[in-house]
């Protein structure tokens, strides 16, 4: 009795976190404002002698290295972005290299952020012109 309701506990669980995940992908908001403000806080506060930050983010994991980049998206940005790199330079300006999909998410951004397209494949191109 315990295994089968431990099981159907489980696939509660799993369904729930099925509708939540498409539940947060249609109801993305990206709060332009907000990034400006923080992008001016992050070069307000520039303490490295770097020119710019690269954040690369691979698919989801569990790495910590990751969790500190996942944690930086959602600060910035309100959403975490998988498969992006995200370049943070001195002078308070962003790029953000990401499939268009992503992209397309991040439009509110295009304003404040250069977005740069990438592309898949061997032999193409990294970033679309």
């Amino acid at each position: 009795f315990e295994a089968a309701s431990h099981r159907t506990a489980c696939k509660a669980r799993c369904a729930r976190a099925r509708l939540g995940r498409r539940v947060v992908r249609m109801a993305t908001f990206i709060d332009a404002a907000l990034f400006c403000r923080r992008l001016s806080r992050v070069a307000a506060c520039w303490a490295w002698p770097l020119d710019a930050i690269v954040l690369v983010a691979g698919k989801n994991s569990d790495i910590e290295d990751e969790a500190r980049v996942r944690a930086m998206h959602v600060w910035l940005f309100g959403v975490q972005v998988p498969e992006s790199a995200l370049v943070l330079c001195r002078a308070g300006c962003a790029i953000v290299f990401a499939s268009q999909r992503k992209l397309n998410i991040l439009a509110a951004l295009a304003s404040s952020a250069t977005l740069m397209p990438r592309s898949r494949g061997a032999g193409q191109a990294v970033v679309d012109p």
